[in-house]
């Protein structure tokens, strides 16, 4: 029988991580984490794992990418780490799209380099490698189009941009995100969108067509070329480290943890709640919506204009929705007892943040893929902030690095 076993025999330290060297030449990477443990970076002993701290998060609209830019704020946090703020620093877009200039961002302390960008632009590879280390990772996540087009009808309050959508709402009684599927060409020639309002601007609610194919930086004329939808996402392909999918969340996070080499700590986020019911009034007629209604209780006649409609977009999701799958059955059972010990840590930091009188500290045992650590009740105070929340709190970190 193989001897397996393996004799420790040098430790070095390098700011906050400890390299432990092994007999046979394998090397695991331990952070020191804030309590004092050690935390393993990468649990499944590769020949070598680096925490990859720079990276680019290609933010898509309505593909859960608020729960994604929150982990990423709460990790930049913990590791004390340069986030790109905009000059603005509430604000939810750094320049316009494909156009990042100096008066669109805080300077950097120092002259450093950002860490992460982590606030909304068009997905722009040259443009963001100017501004960011040679080594820059590339990681985004999508969303299944027909569910992403009726989150952004209940959320930006598309209906309201729409000439005469208010008449079919009221006389078909049912939501205006199924009026729209039902003949997208149609009310694509009926749809004007203001420039601006208190909520926004053009950039965030101004599409309704490939909508995740503009967002990742294709040009319009080439999103109608089959050629061309193809070519880009080959170049997508090789750009990115890591495609999440919105409706395999907790998966693509552990993917994302293994790429990235960080802990199940660090990809630790606030489970959302569940689409309520809806008023819509036009008129002053009220028009009741159920919570389904403004999800996928589409008839397959709706999908099949909307795929038509929208066909770069169904390209890119199916795309790496398909090479995600084939990733995590590739990685095997190990992979999918990680992720059930990650959603058995969501339920148990999940309760612990609910409980309101709490202990000062709940401790996560260790196990095969991470090491004991502790959460407390700040923890679940950053677990719940948003983007607004953390602008302040980044602010003043991004001084601390001159």
């Amino acid at each position: 029988m193989l001897d397996n076993t393996y004799q420790l025999y040098r430790c070095i330290p390098r700011n906050m991580t400890l390299s432990c060297y092994l007999k046979k030449n394998r090397m695991f990477s331990y952070r020191i984490s804030d309590e004092g443990n050690l935390e393993t970076s990468n649990q499944t002993a590769k020949m070598q794992c680096t925490r990859q701290n720079n990276f680019v998060f290609a933010k898509v609209h309505k593909c859960g990418s608020s729960t994604i830019q929150a982990i990423f704020f709460h990790y930049a946090y913990n590791h004390k780490l340069i986030v790109a703020l905009p000059m603005r620093t509430r604000r939810a877009w750094i320049g316009k799209p494909h156009n990042i200039t100096s008066k669109s961002y805080r300077a950097t302390p120092g002259g450093k380099q950002w860490n992460i960008f982590n606030h909304h632009n068009v997905y722009d590879k040259e443009m963001f490698l100017k501004l960011m280390p040679p080594d820059t990772k590339f990681v985004t996540i999508l969303r299944e189009p027909s569910s992403r087009i009726s989150s952004a009808f209940n959320y930006f309050h598309l209906h309201n941009f729409f000439t005469g959508m208010s008449d079919s709402v009221t006389k078909n009684r049912t939501s205006p995100v199924k009026i729209f599927m039902n003949d997208p060409w149609y009310w694509e020639k009926r749809f004007h969108p203001p420039l601006k309002t208190g909520a926004g601007s053009i950039y965030d609610y101004g599409c309704i067509r490939n909508c995740i194919a503009h967002d990742l930086g294709l040009e319009e004329k080439r999103r109608t070329d089959p050629d061309a939808v193809k070519r880009y996402i080959e170049e997508l392909d090789e750009d990115f480290t890591t495609v999440m999918v919105l409706e395999r969340l907790d998966e693509s996070l552990v993917m994302l943890k293994r790429r990235m080499c960080w802990s199940l700590r660090d990809i630790i986020y606030r489970k959302g709640t569940r689409l309520k019911s809806r008023s819509y009034k036009f008129k002053g007629e009220s028009v009741q919506l159920k919570g389904s209604d403004m999800k996928n209780n589409f008839t397959q006649k709706m999908l099949d204009n909307f795929k038509n409609f929208s066909a770069a977009d169904f390209a890119i999701y199916n795309h790496f929705y398909a090479k995600l799958s084939k990733e995590i059955a590739k990685e095997g059972q190990d992979f999918v007892e990680e992720v059930t010990q990650f959603q058995n840590i969501l339920a148990d930091v999940g309760h612990y943040c609910r409980t309101p009188h709490k202990a000062p500290v709940l401790w996560l045992e260790k196990s095969k893929w991470n090491a004991r650590f502790s959460i407390d009740v700040k923890f679940c105070t950053l677990l719940r902030k948003e983007r607004p929340g953390w602008a302040g709190l980044l602010k003043r970190q991004y001084y601390d690095h001159v």
